[in-house]
């Protein structure tokens, strides 16, 4: 039987562990951020965070967001991120020069919906399934598969949109 590109499937190991980590990261983010008073580093810790997810989700999530259930919980995930945004967006010490430092977080389901038109686009162009290129030029860690031109083509595109994203 032909698997579909759109499933619902029971989570792997991989995924309690990444989605587990990520909320206690999130739980972290959330009690350091809905306080008046924040860090020091409140600025470099929300850019990571924002920065962070959307390059971890394509480099190394990207086998695990083919699954929807797991894409849904990382939609979760998304709206949290833009609570959070609406919650930090009118104060002042978040703002670095005349930019938001937590803009980015607006557009976490933008980022992921952007990821599954990229897979879906990719497989329909050449039957395979997108895979994220790998350090060194080897095969992606997950399908064990080198990445072609058009891997980082994808790639490099989605880069672009999430920088854009932080700078627009």
């Amino acid at each position: 039987m032909e698997k579909r590109i759109f499933e619902f499937s029971r989570l792997q190991l991989w995924d309690y562990i990444t989605i587990g980590l990520y909320l206690v990261l999130t739980i972290y983010i959330h009690l350091t951020f809905t306080k008046d008073t924040f860090p020091s580093y409140a600025n470099l810790l929300i850019f990571g965070y924002i920065f962070g997810t959307m390059m971890f989700n394509y480099l190394f999530n990207y086998k695990s967001l083919r699954n929807m259930t797991v894409f849904s919980i990382w939609i979760l995930f998304g709206l949290y991120h833009f609570w959070l945004f609406k919650h930090l967006e009118n104060v002042k010490e978040m703002y670095y020069d005349s930019r938001h430092i937590a803009y980015g977080l607006k557009y976490s389901i933008v980022v992921l919906v952007i990821q599954q038109i990229f897979r879906f686009s990719y497989i329909k162009l050449t039957n395979m399934e997108l895979v994220a290129p790998a350090k060194g030029g080897g095969t992606d860690i997950f399908d064990n598969r080198y990445p072609n031109i058009l891997d980082f083509a994808f790639f490099a595109l989605y880069v672009f949109i999430i920088v854009g994203i932080g700078f627009i």
